[in-house]
């Protein structure tokens, strides 16, 4: 048998990539700064350094740095830092403009403080740790016609006679109730509604 062996982050520290952050492979230790690479991270930044005749890198602001300068530099760099700055406000979204949406995936138990169940799993825990007890059905509640008031007296017998079917198998809630009730009566009807 074999005994389960831990490695603590100071050891997968000192196998690391000082680029890439992986486990290096093939790796390289610099005699000048003692860092471990991956062979083809430290060649590729080699043929960088060739290709640049100094071996610096230029900075946004203009300066040129040595590459083993440049986290050092950019943390300081008031160019670099702008940038940054900027491309986060620009992926920033204003909450105003975010369309407030409801969960009907994962219901909370409301009989005790269980989470994020899905339909299938508020049923088996109904079952398992409240049979027979009433309470406010979780799924009827973010529905459209559901009644947050009403409490069913049989709280898991009404989600499995009621809930069946996860909400999203036969309901398209980007549909309005008139939407709807022509799309049902179409059907009714034997009209494809792909069709229209």
């Amino acid at each position: 048998m074999v005994d389960k062996v831990t490695i603590s982050d100071t050891e997968i520290e000192a196998y690391q990539c000082s680029i890439c952050y992986q486990i290096a492979e093939s790796p390289v230790k610099l005699s000048t700064c003692g860092h471990i690479f991956c062979f083809n991270c430290i060649n590729k930044v080699d043929q960088v350094a060739k290709e640049n005749k100094k071996g610096n890198l230029l900075c946004k602001c203009g300066k040129s740095v040595k590459l083993w300068k440049l986290n050092s530099h950019q943390e300081e760099c008031k160019s670099y830092k702008g940038e940054v700055e900027q491309a986060i406000k620009s992926t920033l979204i204003d909450p105003s403009q975010v369309k407030q949406t409801v969960n009907r995936q994962t219901f909370n138990c409301p009989l005790c403080s269980e989470k994020n169940l899905e339909r299938k799993g508020l049923l088996a825990h109904m079952k398992k740790y409240h049979r027979n007890k009433s309470g406010i059905c979780p799924i009827c509640v973010v529905q459209a016609y559901g009644d947050p008031n009403y409490v069913s007296q049989n709280l898991s017998k009404h989600i499995e006679m009621r809930h069946q079917y996860d909400l999203d198998t036969y309901t398209d809630f980007n549909m309005d109730d008139e939407a709807i009730l022509q799309q049902v009566l179409m059907q009714s009807m034997g009209i494809d509604v792909n069709m229209q």
